[in-house]
């Protein structure tokens, strides 16, 4: 492709002289802001290698960010479902003592309660 646009860039500066005053024209505001731009989306685009999309350093970098982005992502959820899996056999043994607990206050509630009944001293104020 490049080829082709410097074939008619040569046969046109030999064989007009208004593609050459066009070409001189232009030179001036490429080095204007404008001209910076476009030459650097230019550059880019060049970089990037629009021929060959798998190619090309900015596609490099794109693949690259994109396999740290994955990598980071699935990193965070193992770390999430290693600390779920850690917190219930951390708390396994809390929760059973506090079940025994439970289960013997209830049963002493329940005692006092039938003890209470039975002997009717409970007064009200």
């Amino acid at each position: 492709m490049c080829v082709c646009v410097s074939g008619v860039c040569i046969v046109g500066g030999i064989l007009s002289s208004s593609f050459r005053c066009t070409i001189l024209l232009t030179l001036p505001s490429i080095l204007g802001s404008r001209g910076r731009s476009y030459l650097m989306l230019r550059t880019c685009d060049f970089l990037r290698c629009p021929i060959y999309p798998s190619a090309g350093p900015i596609s490099n970098m794109e693949r690259n960010a994109e396999a740290a982005a994955l990598s980071l992502s699935c990193n965070l959820d193992l770390q999430v479902q290693h600390s779920r899996v850690l917190w219930r056999l951390a708390a396994r043994p809390f929760l059973l003592v506090a079940k025994q607990l439970m289960v013997r206050w209830g049963v002493a509630m329940t005692a006092v309660y039938w003890t209470v009944r039975r002997e009717n001293t409970l007064r009200v104020w």
